[in-house]
């Protein structure tokens, strides 16, 4: 016989939580103190040892995967997520997890069951990436599970595989087919800005003239719109990006007293639809290829590294939280691998002299 005590306090309420005979028991203190849930636990040891129910004393505490879906999302979405992301959170759970989990208490989510989650999701025809999103929730929200008292332990949850995507960037031809329009100034400008300073979309329709500093030509990353609310940049980090002389020039034009630096007549921000629009109607003028706003900032990133700027300067200049984003854009870059091997022929360098065949080559070509 095995048997532990302890007593803990979930979200306000006294619990007495023990093991007696390798079972877990959790019981809801009458008395909601931990005196109370110490005497209340001593109670429920002593039916145990003498062979007796406890079931008439207090029910075993296990809520379904969507009763503790709706408090995890009032409790920690709201509270530590930004909008966008508790957006992001609240459609995941309401048209994937609830739907499939929904009636299942915390602890009857196996591996086995989030398998099968997968295997219903990818036969429907969802991206890979997409299912390792709604995992990704799974995930948190079991851990929270585990933090507030809920669960021991969650199963394993592995995501799937996702195929390397293509990056579609800009050409510097067509990049300059693109600020070479002129017939809708107002987007060729916020155009121009995009591809300089390589900032998302929300970022540009959250930039204000504040944020534009002539004096020490920087501009200053401090905010984004998002689905029509202010917000942080993405992960919540602030950054400046120096501005190129012609971009200097370019915002010093266009400078206004205060407000936002692109915005509608009312003075209202630019809705991610009008921005798509504006800059379709300059692909097309221009005969390039439809693009993005965020195919600007792979543009940008693209043309640094191609330039040879460190991995790390373009990881600063984006405001990617990890490096591994960032090397998405290091096979742009093949030169800088040539260049790292080539030191070893270097006089000073590992081995100091030639091993190739050069003279042979000489004798060949004459």
């Amino acid at each position: 016989m095995s048997m532990s005590m302890a007593v803990r306090k979930i979200r306000d309420a006294w619990y007495a939580d023990f093991r007696f005979m390798r079972e877990r028991y959790r019981r809801k203190s009458p008395e909601n103190s931990r005196r109370g849930a110490e005497a209340f636990e001593r109670l429920l040891r002593q039916k145990l040892l003498s062979g007796e129910s406890i079931d008439e004393l207090a029910a075993v505490t296990k809520r379904t995967f969507k009763e503790f879906s709706k408090e995890w999302f009032k409790t920690y979405v709201v509270t530590n997520n930004k909008c966008s992301e508790q957006q992001s959170k609240e459609t995941i759970l309401r048209l994937h997890l609830i739907p499939f989990f929904g009636a299942m208490s915390l602890d009857e989510i196996t591996s086995h069951s989030i398998e099968q989650y997968k295997r219903s999701h990818q036969a429907t025809g969802a991206h890979p990436k997409t299912i390792n999103n709604q995992l990704t929730v799974l995930k948190k929200l079991m851990h929270s599970a585990i933090e507030w008292g809920e669960l021991e332990t969650i199963p394993v949850i592995k995501c799937l595989r996702v195929p390397p995507s293509k990056i579609r960037f800009l050409s510097q031809d067509e990049c300059h087919k693109l600020c070479g329009d002129f017939t809708e100034l107002y987007w060729r400008s916020m155009v121009v800005v995009g591809l300089f300073t390589g900032m998302r979309l929300g970022e540009l329709l959250g930039l204000q003239w504040e944020d534009v500093d002539f004096a020490e030509h920087l501009v200053h990353v401090r905010r984004a719109i998002v689905r029509g609310e202010v917000t942080s940049p993405k992960s919540h980090k602030s950054r400046s990006i120096p501005m190129s002389p012609s971009l200097d020039d370019l915002l010093f034009q266009m400078r206004e007293p205060r407000g936002l630096v692109f915005h509608q007549e009312d003075g209202k921000p630019v809705t991610p639809k009008q921005a798509e629009g504006g800059l379709w109607r300059l692909c097309s003028r221009t005969g390039i290829e439809k693009i993005g706003w965020h195919g600007l900032r792979h543009t940008f990133a693209s043309q640094l590294v191609m330039k040879n700027v460190p991995m790390r300067h373009v990881q600063q200049l984006l405001g990617h939280s990890s490096i591994v984003m960032t090397e998405r854009y290091a096979h742009l870059a093949p030169h800088t691998l040539h260049d790292a091997v080539a030191v070893l022929d270097t006089p000073n360098a590992m081995f100091g002299h030639s091993v190739g065949t050069e003279k042979v080559r000489q004798l060949q070509a004459g």
